[in-house]
């Protein structure tokens, strides 16, 4: 395991400012937060239903799902830093592609899909690795100031935005994304994994792919992955329509979503903290047990419980990433980090794009959200054993 200096914020923040800024206008962050604003102006420009309008999000998630690996082994190979600055230069470039789509559906689905595909440099499975290579005895509270990143670009972008599109209409929008990636170019340039710093000069240690392939840790850890995200991402995107079905007022209802998004910040900082004084699994079960306990509140007491529940699953969505990334550095060290952390944030990303497609099904066949939040705690539960299965973290040597 590779150890630094003592002040490793000091030496390490900018790669830490570099990685936070990444994060927040990345392909997981500015195309995903903001997709719902563009949802009325395409319906009204072209007449697309909010299924065709969706099925590009899904879309976005299966192609970041199989670049995942190939991202992470270009990471591991070249570095942070070329990787990260030539797709967040090609994630503008998609954001001003998007502004030729229509009148087909098709062609904002491939769209979408070609700029999920042009910006998978610039997903977690990147900014990442910048932090692990930099940051050892801090490396949970790092993980988790970095990828407050999204979380930050959510609240800020979607008012701004909306005016622009009110404004100016649906393409200046997408202009004004392509801007915000092109501007924080010369921040990205800071963004490197270590290996040309000064916390280490040689090659990182740790387990190679084929090892991890091999080991069961990696498949408990990236089941877990699955099973949260389908739980978690389910119930975040239908979140709103099960409150408003419930008779909670589309005004309230919102204000109680918008206590995720707090409760995802916090945590993120608060979890990341933890990480670093105490066993990672440990944090994870007890964090997946208590969001299976938000799911078994709505199913059992309704809307009544809406806020507890929205503060455990703000907790639980935010946790998340950190943990993952996290244990995958502690399990299998740096040398194949890239390509190992882009499988198990693939079976993440696959869990989030078809469980808010399954919850939706269930409820059209069922008119219920019931047997889905059943559904979800079941798999929170599942993961909750997984992680607390997988033995003491591994030791590596250069």
């Amino acid at each position: 395991m590779q150890k630094l200096a003592p002040g490793e914020f000091r030496r390490g923040w900018p790669v830490l400012l570099s990685a936070l800024v990444g994060t927040g206008v990345g392909v997981v962050s500015l195309p995903y937060y903001t997709s719902g604003l563009f949802v009325r102006p395409l319906q009204e420009s072209f007449g697309w239903s909010r299924t065709e309008i969706a099925g590009a999000l899904t879309c976005g998630s299966l192609v970041l799902t199989a670049s995942g690996p190939l991202v992470g082994k270009l990471v591991d190979s070249v570095g942070v830093r070329p990787v990260a600055l030539v797709s967040l230069l090609l994630l503008a470039l998609g954001f001003v592609v998007m502004t030729q789509v229509g009148p087909s559906p098709a062609s904002f689905i491939a769209a979408f899909g070609l700029l999920t595909l042009l910006g998978a440099g610039t997903s977690p499975v990147t900014f990442t690795r910048a932090v692990t290579g930099w940051f050892d005895r801090r490396r949970g509270l790092a993980l988790g100031i970095v990828l407050v990143g999204p979380g930050i670009a959510g609240a800020i972008a979607p008012p701004l935005l909306s005016r622009l599109i009110d404004a100016q209409g649906w393409q200046a929008g997408y202009l004004a994304l392509a801007a915000a990636a092109a501007v924080s170019l010369p921040l990205i340039a800071f963004a490197r994994d270590g290996r040309s710093g000064t916390a280490t000069r040689t090659a990182p240690a740790g387990m190679g792919f084929g090892a991890a392939l091999r080991s069961a840790v990696l498949w408990k850890l990236a089941l877990a992955a699955l099973f949260a995200a389908s739980a978690i991402v389910a119930l975040l995107a239908h979140f709103v329509p099960l409150l408003i079905d419930g008779g909670v007022p589309a005004q309230r209802a919102a204000s109680y979503a918008s206590v995720i998004g707090i409760s995802v910040v916090v945590s993120r900082i608060v979890v990341g903290f933890l990480l670093d004084r105490l066993f990672a699994p440990a944090v994870a079960a007890v964090v997946f047990v208590a969001a299976a306990s938000a799911f078994l509140l709505l199913a059992v007491g309704g809307v009544g419980a809406a806020l507890p529940a929205a503060a455990i699953l703000g907790v639980a969505l935010g946790v998340e990433g950190d943990v993952i990334a996290y244990l995958t550095s502690r399990y299998f060290g740096l040398r194949a980090y890239g390509r190992i952390f882009g499988l198990v944030y693939g079976a993440f990303l696959v869990g989030g794009a078809l469980s808010p497609l399954a919850a939706g099904w269930v409820f059209d066949r069922l008119g219920s959200y019931q047997p889905a939040l059943y559904g979800g705690a079941v798999l929170l539960l599942a993961a909750a054993a997984l992680v607390g299965t997988l033995g003491r973290y591994r030791s590596f040597t250069l």
